[in-house]
């Protein structure tokens, strides 16, 4: 994002000690980290996700699983000015992972994963209406179905319709880095 003098500023996501904090583009820390109140009770590897800078409603962060006092198969988005809205995942091994500017919506990845089972990827289109989020799911990919699927948990705009998605090998020999680019309909024929 553009700070107020023009020059780039990094706003990143911290997991673990859930917290934002903001940086220059060479890696300077410009304020003290700062955790808002929507990041309270989150669980260890299951907090703070998703992320991204909407064109109307600003930065939008996602958490990846429920926190305390929400039903297994929700999350919570917020923004920054201490908006939030709860988000109805897939089912409750579905994690939301991130998200990326749709028209006045969002596009939301989610990866579900359990041993033993297919890996899924879900595409949903988020809406903003009275009282909440409404969800509609655009693809749910299957591991077993041919897609090459891993660990995708990134998910960025790249104008005109196209989205990369790319995914996170872990460390482990057993995954890949996979980089996918789709293009999605005008929004006129979602």
């Amino acid at each position: 994002m553009n700070a107020d003098d023009g020059t780039a500023e990094l706003l990143i996501g911290f997991e673990r000690h859930h917290r934002l904090q903001r940086f220059d583009n060479e890696g300077r820390a410009l304020a003290p980290p700062f955790s808002p109140a929507a990041l309270a009770g989150t669980s260890n590897n299951g907090g703070l996700e998703a992320m991204t800078h909407h064109p109307v409603r600003g930065v939008i962060a996602g958490l990846e699983f429920a926190s305390p006092g929400m039903a297994a198969d929700e999350s919570r988005l917020f923004d920054l000015d201490g908006h939030e809205w709860q988000w109805q995942r897939g089912s409750d091994s579905s994690g939301l992972t991130d998200m990326a500017p749709l028209g006045d919506g969002l596009l939301m990845l989610e990866r579900d994963f359990r041993p033993g089972r297919p890996l899924f990827i879900t595409l949903s289109q988020a809406t903003f209406e009275r009282g909440g989020l409404k969800r509609r799911v655009l693809a749910r990919l299957a591991s077993d179905e041919g897609w090459r699927l891993d660990n995708f948990e990134g998910l960025t705009d790249l104008g005109g319709g196209r989205y990369l998605m790319v995914s996170d090998d872990n460390f482990s020999l057993l995954q890949r880095s996979l980089l996918g680019c789709f293009e999605l309909p005008d929004d006129s024929t979602l």
